[in-house]
């Protein structure tokens, strides 16, 4: 689970410091993870899909040891949801890409509340991280339009969000 963090961090880390973080159709604002992996597809569908089956598996052995059917249940809905994230873009897919999105976050959510992963006040940073982009992508599209600099925002807390999750997702490791 670490290696597979560390990989993919380092993976976005690269190009957030190359001129592929800037966003050209959305006036060089900066780039979501999701406008980010499409710069290089193949390299991240495989980082982000062994990332996904680490946390499955690292999720599924506390819950399993702990009996928790909930939590494997829950566990196996964010896997599914997010290789289907990771493969259904957002250029082209974007229906099936938000709705992944959405599934994934919720589903991330019920498997940090019904496994036991680690101190209370990283779950609290987790709940608090995960309001502010779902609102900033509610206000950003609903009312803002993507405009400068309402992208840049939600990409700062996208990476906030994902940052505080996998953080969190590592405190499952056993």
């Amino acid at each position: 689970m670490i290696f597979w963090t560390i990989a993919c961090v380092s993976a976005f880390l690269f190009y957030y410091f190359s001129n592929h973080r800037k966003n050209p159709e959305f006036a060089d604002q900066l780039h979501c993870p999701s406008g980010i992996m499409l710069n290089n597809k193949l390299v991240f569908s495989v980082l982000m899909c062994c990332f996904s089956g680490a946390a499955l598996f690292a999720t599924g052995i506390k819950a399993y040891k702990d009996n928790n059917h909930i939590g494997i249940a829950c566990s196996l809905v964010m896997y599914v949801s997010s290789i289907i994230l990771v493969q259904f873009d957002i250029k082209d897919h974007k229906t099936i890409h938000f709705a992944s999105l959405g599934i994934y976050m919720i589903s991330t959510t019920a498997v940090f509340a019904v496994v036991d992963i680690g101190p209370p006040f990283l779950m609290l940073l987790y709940y608090a991280s995960t309001a502010l982009f779902v609102s900033i992508l509610l206000l950003n599209f609903l009312f803002m339009d993507c405009t400068p600099p309402f992208m840049t925002l939600q990409a700062l807390a996208e990476i906030l969000w994902l940052s505080v999750m996998a953080v969190n997702a590592c405190g499952t490791v056993p």
